[in-house]
């Protein structure tokens, strides 16, 4: 479940922490992110899938938050010594990001709003029947790479035929296995993991990059063609 609520112990030394109030409420919008930005800070957006999918900065690195794994999951993709500049839906779960990200020693140096001047980006959709047309149409061979982010046992499990697997904490130490010049489409078991490798690969100068929603779940309800095995 997404983070709603803080108790005891823990919300009392997160609330009265000044040093992170002062760095989690430190608002950065036009040329102060802008500058920030050039010197090496990453947009950390951490909203849920359908929120990051629906509009997102151009640039933005998305890790949903969750109480549990938050900062290993970011450490996966980034590392401790780029500042962060957080993006997300309320105050209350920006705190909390912020005290998880500090307390594995990130830097956290504010946060910034969508708004309704703002320009966003969104990643191009596939269903997994438009998906499996383009595979019926050659392209897996000629300008198209599936790379399938999901885990060992499930690529096992079934994998659609000439795809990639590319485990998700393995994609920050060998994405540059993969094509930049070809269209890319991200299958996963968990939207969350799919978006995240996304925005991983646009940070890294993937142009070409396709989100298919229901991923694997999906096209395996849909009895699409399988492969089991590795």
């Amino acid at each position: 479940m997404a983070f709603s609520t803080i108790q005891g112990r823990r919300f009392n030394e997160l609330i009265t922490n000044q040093k992170l109030q002062q760095s989690s409420e430190r608002f950065l919008n036009g040329k102060e992110l802008s500058w920030e930005l050039q010197r090496g800070a990453i947009l950390l957006d951490i909203r849920q899938p359908r929120q990051f999918a629906s509009g997102h900065l151009a640039g933005s690195l998305n890790i949903a938050f969750y109480p549990d794994g938050f900062a290993r999951q970011v450490s996966s993709f980034t590392s401790t010594g780029r500042p962060l500049v957080l993006v997300c839906e309320t105050s209350l779960e920006r705190l909390a990001a912020a005290f998880s990200l500090m307390q594995a020693g990130f830097n956290v140096i504010g946060y910034t709003e969508l708004n309704f001047s703002t320009t966003l980006e969104t990643f191009p959709q596939l269903t997994v029947r438009q998906l499996w047309q383009e595979i019926s149409q050659g392209k897996l061979q000629q300008i198209m790479t599936v790379v399938d982010v999901r885990s060992q046992a499930e690529w096992e499990e079934y994998h659609i035929e000439g795809s990639i697997h590319l485990p998700y904490l393995e994609v920050p130490r060998r994405w540059q296995e993969l094509e930049s010049r070809r269209e890319l489409t991200v299958v996963a078991a968990k939207r969350y993991h799919s978006l995240t490798v996304l925005s991983f690969l646009r940070q890294n100068g993937f142009g070409l990059v396709y989100e298919v929603p229901a991923g694997m779940p999906g096209w395996a309800r849909s009895g699409l063609p399988i492969r089991r095995g590795k």
